[in-house]
């Protein structure tokens, strides 16, 4: 997953990872990231 992940657009950028799932977000913003993975399971957060 690193090699995937660790590129040179991602430096700096928060990784969410839902452990249960496998389903990820990324962003500068860690609460957007967060936001964003939780409304992958509960679409009323949108």
């Amino acid at each position: 997953m690193r090699s995937l992940l660790e590129t040179e657009e991602n430096l700096g950028k928060y990784l969410v990872i839902d452990t249960d799932s496998g389903e990820y977000e990324m962003d500068t913003d860690r609460a957007e990231a967060v936001l964003r993975l939780s409304r992958h399971h509960n679409p009323a957060h949108s």
